[in-house]
């Protein structure tokens, strides 16, 4: 409905425009991503990309963990559709995907969004547990501080305000997008 309103912000228009907005970025800094194929010496390889097996473990972890959170909520959100919706929409002719696009989608997203921005302000928080692993992130980092400062109470308020402020601007966000999409799914 937003977008009849305004035709000149389609999503391809969104999206060309932000890969324009990139790639006008990387030439303007000229950053340069180094890309090497990875040789063999001795034991070990040298150049290519590495990631460490600390980073992957936390990665899969974390993905698999908050990916089925966040599925059960979309079922959810999904199964709380009406069906007599769903087979009047059949009724009168509409194909499934249309089916999907115009009655289904909108209504799940205005259900699920809470719930999905608090799954993702929960992943924010649960990189602390990288920990275990042995990835350094901020809690290792700050307990690095503690003890080379022997300044606990300092170090841990610093983070605490860290993981804050970052959580506020994560659910502002998601607080603002959520306002925008029930604004102008009633409309």
């Amino acid at each position: 409905v937003w977008l009849r309103r305004r035709p000149h912000l389609t999503p391809s228009l969104l999206w060309s425009s932000l890969v324009i907005i990139a790639v006008a970025g990387w030439l303007l800094l000229r950053i340069e991503v180094p890309i090497d194929r990875p040789i063999r010496e001795g034991f070990d390889y040298r150049g290519g990309l590495r990631i460490s097996t600390q980073f992957l473990i936390m990665l899969l972890c974390l993905t698999l963990y908050h990916g089925a959170q966040i599925a059960e909520v979309v079922r959810g959100g999904i199964q709380a559709i009406p069906m007599g919706q769903i087979d009047a929409a059949r009724a009168l002719g509409l194909p499934p995907n249309r089916v999907r696009w115009l009655i289904i989608w909108p209504q799940t997203l205005r259900l699920i969004f809470p719930p999905l921005s608090n799954q993702y302000i929960n992943t924010f928080k649960n990189t602390s547990i990288a920990i275990a692993v042995g990835y350094s992130d901020l809690m290792s980092v700050t307990g690095t501080m503690i003890n080379q400062t022997f300044r606990p109470i300092e170090a841990m308020s610093v983070t605490i305000g860290l993981y804050m402020v970052s959580c506020l601007i994560i659910a502002t966000g998601l607080n603002r997008l959520n306002h925008r999409l029930n604004r102008h799914s009633r409309a």
